[in-house]
């Protein structure tokens, strides 16, 4: 729990910072690259605040990198699919019927 509590503060942070310096009319590419920087540093930093005392010397940095590496590969996965057309027909129903249901 504290894992993810301290993986969304460091979102919202990370996030609020990108707004603050007015950086948010990006190119597709330059925007994913922004978005895997944050979600790599917000997984890292949510290793490192779940444990009790940080320690630089004892700290497990090869799990937290693995993680906030495995992390920052299924955002840019997200990111690459996002990028993809949309369907014309959302709906796995015949167009007659999603015609029919909206409007």
């Amino acid at each position: 729990m504290t894992l993810a509590a301290s993986g969304a503060v460091s979102a919202i942070l990370l996030t609020a910072l990108q707004y603050l310096l007015k950086l948010t009319d990006l190119s597709f590419w330059l925007d994913l690259v922004v978005r895997l920087a944050k979600t790599f540093l917000a997984s890292l930093a949510a290793s490192i605040a779940a444990g009790a005392v940080f320690d630089v010397t004892k700290f497990d940095w090869s799990t937290a990198l693995n993680v906030a590496v495995l992390a920052t590969l299924s955002a840019l996965a997200k990111g690459l699919l996002a990028r993809q057309p949309a369907a014309p027909n959302p709906s796995t129903l015949p167009i007659t019927t999603y015609k029919e249901a909206n409007g």
